[in-house]
């Protein structure tokens, strides 16, 4: 399956220049955050030819990968869209999922993801195109990658009406766990992933079953630091800091 490209959608980054320095914003809303938008999913059940490099304290667990990528309509940063990978992992005794790539093609996205989330976000462009003639096809490149990932949805559409979703990660003050909640009216569908071999990240090439995810309404809460063998629930969870760590 190739990308269509008619008619695109181009979220660029401000100046089209993936590599300059992302600027120091103005205060945002802390999180919790509330995301409305759409996006793809793939489960990626490959795995790469030697270990995925893991932030301190988090260790790798066996299980499929996940690429997601969504296009945000309304964020306390703006609309933006945003692709990632992500891997099993723990923190402890807690398993979740580590992000090990994303880009982002908003500059106050990519400055709250680091230091609110400790998520290697980094700059870059995002070009949607959706195929007119079909039900639910669409298409996103990540340029400066040259990552292609397509999407086919079929059979009918189901709410989601409460998905929790945990992650973990790594800020300069220590591991992390991340916690979201997703509802949205859910599709399967049929991904593919089109990237250069000799790219890092080239294992998660291939066709790979997913989810297409319209309508999405995401909370992301507060990154927290584990409190005891019982951190894993959310009441017993505590804050990781009284003000988050400036972006790198």
């Amino acid at each position: 399956m190739t990308a269509i490209r008619i008619p695109p959608v181009n979220h660029r980054c401000p100046g089209g220049d993936s590599s300059a320095s992302p600027p120091t914003v103005s205060a945002v809303a802390d999180p919790p955050w509330l995301l409305h938008g759409e996006g793809m999913l793939a489960r990626v059940a490959g795995r790469p030819d030697r270990p995925v490099t893991l932030p301190p304290g988090l260790v790798a667990l066996p299980g499929p990968a996940a690429v997601v990528v969504m296009r945000y309509d309304d964020t306390p940063v703006g609309p933006y869209s945003e692709l990632s990978v992500a891997v099993p992992a723990r923190l402890g005794l807690r398993p979740g999922l580590c992000t090990v790539a994303m880009v982002v093609t908003s500059s106050d996205a990519l400055v709250e993801c680091r230091r609110s989330w400790g998520l290697p976000a980094e700059l870059g462009n995002l070009v949607w195109s959706r195929d007119p003639g079909s039900d639910g096809g669409r298409a996103v490149a990540w340029e400066e990658r040259g990552l292609v990932f397509t999407a086919r949805a079929f059979g009918p559409s189901v709410l989601a009406p409460f998905v929790p979703v945990r992650s973990v990660a790594w800020r300069p003050s220590g591991a992390v766990v991340l916690a979201r909640r997703l509802r949205a009216r859910v599709r399967l569908a049929w991904c593919r992933i089109e990237l250069g071999a000799d790219d890092d990240q080239s294992w998660l090439a291939g066709r790979h079953l997913g989810m297409d995810l319209a309508g999405a309404r995401i909370v992301a809460q507060p990154a927290r630091r584990p409190a005891g063998l019982l951190s894993s629930v959310p009441w017993r969870e505590r804050p990781s800091g009284t003000a988050p760590e400036p972006a790198a």
